[in-house]
């Protein structure tokens, strides 16, 4: 059984939905966070966590900044659903997606490099965000680590500890 958690809503998002964080994106996604825990605590037969809250916050700590989604809820049809989709691929394959060839012609090289770096962040530390600092220790702009030691390393899968 997949367990699939959003993401935090954008920062300024009015929707009634966002009311409930009190209009809070980090609030929302700790939030997101601690649920999450609870429900895979409570069912053990999931089998597999799908953290895309930590994927969208990350890529959201680079210079796309607080910009996937399409009207503040919902991924929009790039930069969004590829770092969603890095990480269910990399959750699915066992493997890392940093250094994927495939990414959509609407999306550059380099700003697949940063979606998919976000994506395995997340995958390699679930609940927790990672600023440029983390992941990219070497510069303060993740698109001038070529991420080279990600791509060989095993990706961790299964159950959220």
């Amino acid at each position: 059984l997949v367990y699939h958690a959003p993401w935090a809503a954008k920062e300024g998002y009015t929707g009634v939905k966002f009311s409930y964080y009190g209009y809070d994106q980090a609030k929302m996604y700790e939030m997101i966070c601690g649920a999450t825990k609870e429900v895979v605590a409570a069912h053990p037969e999931i089998g597999l966590v799908m953290n895309s809250m930590d994927a969208i916050q990350n890529v959201r700590t680079s210079y796309f900044g607080d910009n996937v989604t399409r009207d503040g809820w919902h991924l929009n049809y790039t930069i969004g659903r590829y770092t969603a989709g890095c990480l269910w691929f990399e959750k699915i394959m066992g493997r890392s997606v940093v250094g994927n060839a495939y990414r959509p012609s609407a999306i550059s090289e380099t700003d697949a490099l940063v979606c998919q770096t976000a994506a395995h962040e997340a995958c390699e530390h679930p609940f927790v965000k990672h600023g440029r600092d983390r992941m990219n220790s070497e510069s303060t702009d993740m698109t001038t680590n070529p991420v080279k030691e990600v791509i060989s390393r095993p990706t961790k899968r299964g159950r959220v500890d």
